[in-house]
């Protein structure tokens, strides 16, 4: 199941396909660039449980993710909530 939040404006089929291929075994499989994690935009089985612990990422701390290098697409990964975050 591919998780997707709606402030990522500049995503590309690049980075999502990217994320598809490297999903060979895993369960959840999201991108990182840099020391940014992005957890609302990648793969999830759909038997991937995460309990809730109050933070995607705490949660995501105690199942096996694959995080997927995306350095190279980093721009596509910036954060879009405000009109002033447009670049």
């Amino acid at each position: 199941m591919l998780l997707l939040a709606l402030d990522y404006p500049e995503l590309s089929d690049a980075l999502l396909q990217r994320l598809w291929r490297s999903r060979s075994g895993h369960r959840i499989v999201l991108p990182v660039a840099g020391a940014q994690r992005h957890p609302l935009c990648g793969f999830y089985h759909r038997e991937a449980a995460l309990a809730g612990s109050g933070s995607v990422l705490r949660a995501l701390e105690k199942v096996d993710v694959c995080w997927v290098p995306c350095d190279d697409l980093a721009e596509q990964l910036h954060n879009v909530n405000r009109p002033e975050d447009l670049r």
